[in-house]
């Protein structure tokens, strides 16, 4: 009914609102619509309408009872959001962005709430989202040269830099410490900036010397130091290439 396709994502955002500010009532009170919306991740609809279905669910599950209320609908939401995969790889770039940002929201825990079971949700919904290669997947989306997307990575790097299973996911994928140290990736300020407070997080938490040792911990806090728009001298670099 394409009547019924132009109203709907109106009235998903519209009930998408009220269950952000009343998660467990409205999801309580009114399953058919969190039905919709989960169905609608299915990689047989429409990218825009998936992409509308994430978002709704990052809205909600940004706070703490939004969470709660999506973790005991159990494995009907496990398996909803297990579609992301497919979007934030083979999607248009738009919708790739838009479900990168939902699902930051979604995973996001301020510091004061990372009890054991949240962190242990949000670890979970990760792995559940991104499949078993998660930090590869994104690791080659930071790669692309296109700033918007990479931006979107590094919002979720951030968002996971705050908790103590994303430092580790963030430092022990092979290459990426590197590619984040690297002064020559990002030449955009909004770039800069977003790369910075990613390694800014990961300084912040004291745990980066435990994870991946001392020589990769002490050059994430002079990346730090030096602030998110220092230049190498160009002297270094030259000496810096000759020597590898």
């Amino acid at each position: 009914d394409p009547f019924a396709e132009t109203l709907l994502p109106g009235l998903i955002k519209f009930f998408g609102n009220i269950s952000h500010l009343r998660p467990k009532q409205m999801l309580a009170q009114h399953p058919a619509f969190l039905d919709t919306v989960l169905e609608l991740t299915d990689t047989s609809y429409d990218p825009s309408l998936r992409t509308i279905a994430f978002e709704t669910v990052g809205h909600i599950g940004v706070s703490l009872q939004g969470k709660q209320a999506l973790n005991a609908i159990g494995n009907k939401f496990i398996n909803s959001i297990e579609k992301l995969e497919s979007l934030v790889r083979d999607a248009a770039t738009e919708f790739r962005i838009r479900g990168m940002n939902a699902f930051s929201s979604l995973i996001k825990l301020d510091k004061e709430n990372q009890s054991e079971e949240f962190c242990s949700m949000t670890e979970t919904w990760y792995h559940a989202a991104l499949g078993s290669r998660a930090m590869a997947l994104l690791h080659g989306v930071l790669k692309q040269p296109f700033l918007e997307l990479r931006l979107a990575v590094y919002q979720m790097y951030a968002t996971m830099a705050r908790q103590g299973w994303g430092r580790r996911e963030i430092l022990r994928q092979p290459g990426l410490p590197e590619l984040l140290l690297d002064r020559e990736t990002e030449r955009d300020k909004d770039g800069m900036d977003a790369k910075y407070e990613v390694v800014k997080c990961l300084a912040d938490s004291g745990e980066t010397q435990h994870i991946v040792g001392q020589d990769i911990a002490k050059k994430v806090h002079e990346y730090v130091k030096q602030g998110p728009y220092f230049i190498l001298p160009r002297s270094s670099v030259a000496l810096d290439g000759g020597e590898s």
